[in-house]
């Protein structure tokens, strides 16, 4: 299915998939071709998909998880992230009867606060589970704080410009437009910083308990953190889920040059 992490990463409580089906929709309406089932270099070879575009924009999701090579990885009950919310929305799309995966009686810790880990912990404990993560630095990760949403703001700013530049063409008159470079940065950095907020806010509304350090695993069962050099008391659960983020998945033979890919 067309969709992702958006699909597959994301649960039904934090958004809908009719949201999604009727984007996709849209898509298709205005011309847009979708390929399911396909595999670049197999199906579709490279020079015939170089040599038909323009340019070519590799989107093929973060699917190589950053781990932790660190000892107790291997350990029973150590999953990523991305091992466990998958197999709840796809019980939830009705591919699935039943999680091949669950922390049912169980505490869990999970490390990581970006949007795999913060999402895996409020799904948590609606199910009932007493949960906890574990971040180092921001709540909701690379994507809010500095990937996703920031640069969406600062392209909306851009649109924004672009749009009163070109005011003649929906008969309008705008003079003396310019832009604080400064100043659209400070309003990506709000836009950022409220979000994030609004995370911490889902987190203990549910009754997360979040804690502020960085997580090794010492154990079964048993994660040491750290804050500053200093050692916190330990953490015990049946079950912890590494959410420490992933690399972009590259295509064999159509690596990205900054040019065309």
């Amino acid at each position: 299915r067309i969709g992702g992490l958006l699909r597959y990463g994301i649960p039904e409580f934090k958004m809908e998939k009719r949201h999604l089906n009727r984007r996709l929709a849209q898509m298709e309406a205005e011309g847009t071709e979708f390929r399911t089932n396909t595999m670049v270099g197999v199906d579709l070879p490279v020079v015939e998909l170089l040599s038909d575009y323009d340019a070519v924009v590799l989107a093929c999701g973060a699917t190589r998880s950053r781990d932790l090579p660190i000892p107790g990885r291997d350990l029973d009950g150590i999953m990523q992230a991305m091992e466990f919310l998958p197999w709840g929305n796809k019980v939830q799309e009705g591919d699935l009867d039943r999680s091949p995966v669950s922390a049912e009686g169980k505490h869990v810790i999970i490390i990581g606060g970006g949007p795999g880990g913060y999402v895996t912990a409020i799904r948590s404990a609606q199910l009932g589970f007493k949960t906890c993560v574990v971040e180092k630095q921001h709540l909701s990760g690379i994507c809010l704080n500095w990937g996703c949403i920031p640069t969406k703001a600062l392209l909306r700013s851009a649109e924004i410009y672009h749009g009163m530049k070109n005011a003649e063409d929906y008969g309008l008159t705008a003079k003396g437009v310019g832009f604080d470079i400064k100043k659209v940065i400070a309003r990506s950095r709000g836009v950022s910083g409220q979000l994030s907020q609004g995370v911490g806010y889902l987190l203990k509304k549910n009754n997360v308990t979040v804690v502020d350090g960085e997580a090794k695993l010492a154990g079964p069962g048993r994660v040491d953190v750290n804050k500053d050099g200093k050692a916190l008391p330990q953490l015990t659960a049946k079950h912890v889920i590494i959410a420490t983020g992933a690399r972009p998945r590259a295509l064999p033979g159509l690596g990205a040059d900054g040019k065309v890919v």
